[in-house]
Formats: structure tokens, sequence, C-alpha cells
């Protein structure tokens, strides 16, 4: 006859079967746990590095059709406890040349002023390159590459393609301009009068201009190089101790007679990671000094930083 469990076998047989229960949920968990920190972290590097880049096409093309008497960039320096701001001028930008149409002018209308620009015209895929209606016109010289004060705020009435490949642009004035002006089409002509500006509120939510950027940052630091800021004579390089964090009371005209150069430090952090502690105590970036705190630790984050170089400022 067959006998059945005792009580303390059944005891015995529970606790171990709730031991390895527990050993099983634990390893779980914490598997869950980095699955969710490695989402978190990757999420964290792909939005960044985009926001990034387009970051630094923006510096890129700070100037583009400016020239040494317009202001090309304001700086804002938050000291050891703020984030810094920037704000950029340009006829284009980086964020908005993506949605800028262009066309090149193939003839010459010095002699008499006239409303019809005649442009070379763009073929198969890169049509939606040609400048259309409803467009306001901003012109660049071809020779200086600064803005053409008679052609910029024009407004395009209609425009039409003739079956010699010349593309008509009709505007609302009349105008003179070189062969191989280059005309931008652009719908909204705000940027050369407010232009772009960064600034990182106290929900750290990163702003350009009224629009989120990008959100869950930290920190985000400028420092400006200039070559023979120190006093000494420019010779080409921009020297460890020429970097300064604010270039307010600098003649913007030294930007365009020196070599010049942004540097720009963006910290990104991720959600708040169960069981994760930052390995640092603080973070130094350029002028800025951010002490962590317990809390601030349980943050994962990532530092990126680079160098641009305005390559729309005239230094040869």
């Amino acid at each position: 006859m067959k006998r059945g469990f005792t009580l303390v076998e059944l005891l015995v047989s529970m606790l171990i079967f709730t031991l390895v229960i527990a050993a099983v949920i634990t390893v779980f968990v914490s598997q869950h746990r980095k699955t969710i920190q490695v989402q978190n972290v990757s999420s964290l590097q792909t939005d960044a590095q985009v926001a990034f880049e387009i970051l630094k096409w923006d510096l890129r093309m700070a100037g583009f059709g400016l020239g040494p008497e317009n202001t090309i960039i304001i700086s804002k320096d938050g000291g050891a406890d703020s984030a810094d701001q920037i704000t950029i001028y340009g006829a284009a930008l980086g964020l908005e040349l993506a949605t800028t149409h262009f066309n090149i002018s193939n003839f010459s209308a010095i002699g008499s002023a006239t409303n019809e620009l005649l442009t070379t015209y763009w073929w198969g895929e890169d049509t939606v390159r040609n400048i259309r209606s409803g467009d306001y016109i901003i012109g660049i010289e071809p020779d200086t590459r600064l803005l053409l004060d008679n052609v910029t705020g024009s407004y395009v009435e209609t425009t039409y393609l003739t079956p010699d490949s010349i593309y008509h642009i009709i505007i609302d004035r009349n105008i003179t301009y070189k062969t191989g002006t280059i005309f931008l089409g652009v719908k909204d002509l705000s940027l050369l009068n407010t232009g772009v500006t960064y600034y990182l509120d106290s929900n750290n939510i990163l702003w350009r201009n009224n629009t989120i950027f990008l959100e869950n940052v930290e920190d985000i630091q400028f420092a400006y190089g200039i070559d023979g800021l120190t006093g000494t004579e420019p010779d080409g390089e921009i020297d460890p101790d020429e970097w300064t964090d604010d270039i307010t009371g600098i003649p913007q005209s030294e930007l365009f007679n020196r070599k010049f150069a942004i540097r720009v430090t963006l910290i990104v952090r991720s959600k708040g990671i169960p069981g994760f502690k930052y390995g640092k105590d603080r973070i130094v970036s350029e002028n800025r000094v951010i002490n962590l705190t317990s809390a601030d630790k349980r943050f994962d984050r990532l530092i990126l930083q680079g160098v641009v170089y305005p390559r729309n400022l005239n230094f040869e």
C-alpha cells in the first residue's frame, strides 16, 4: 500500500518550489530591467544623434547670404549654473534648407529692370528643387555670396517652363541681376529678421525657436574659437587659449576676418532606470559644473560634442 506525503515533506517541497520560483522571478526582473535600460539607451542615442546633427547643420549654415555688417550669432553664456543659449542668423539654415527651393540665373538683366527671372530648370527627381508660385525670393550675389537687397523679399506670382528648358519665374517687382545669381525660394522670411534660437527650459526641453527640438536634455554648452583672440597675430589656427564662452562685445566682422569655430556640447539623459547608478559625482562641460545628487544618478547620460566651422563666413 502506497503512503502519501507527510505534512513535513509537503512543507519542504513547497519551500523548495517557492525558492526556485523566487530565483526565476529575480532573474526575469533583472533581465527585464536590463532590456528596458538597453531600449532606453538605444532610443536616447538615436534621438540625440539625429538632433545633434541638425544642430550642427544649423551652425554650419550660420551667416549664409549675410556679410560682416550683419549680425550672425548672438551668444548667451549661462555661466557655471545654467545652460547656454545661441541665436543664429542666415538666409536659409540647416533645417529649413531641406524645404528651400532654388534656381540659378543663366541670363543677365543688368541694362534694364525686369520682373522675369530666367533660370536653369532642375529635371528628374530634382524638380522638387525648383522655385514655385507662392515662394518669397532671396537673392544671393554670385561673386560676393551676399544678399541682394533689391531681390530679397519679392513674391513669386507664377512660373513656367519654355521648350528651350528656360525656367521663367515671375515676381512682383522689377529688378536687375547678373548671370549666376542664386535665387532661393522660401515660405517664410523670418529667419533673416529673427534667426533661430536654441534654449533649454526648466523642464529639460531643448527648444528651437517655438518648437520642441529634443526632450530629456540636461545641458547644452557653446564655446567659440577665434584665431588671434588673445591679441596675437592670427596664424590660421585656433589655439587652446583662443576659445571663449561668450562673444558678446566682439565685433561680428571678426567672425569673417579670422578663422572661427563653434564647439557645441549636448548632454542628454535617459529616463530613470531602477537599480542604475551613474558613475560620476559631477559633470563638467565648458564653464558649467553639474553636481549630481543621488536622485540624479538614476539617469544614464549621453554626452555629444563637436566642432563646427560655419562655412558661409568669408574667411579665406
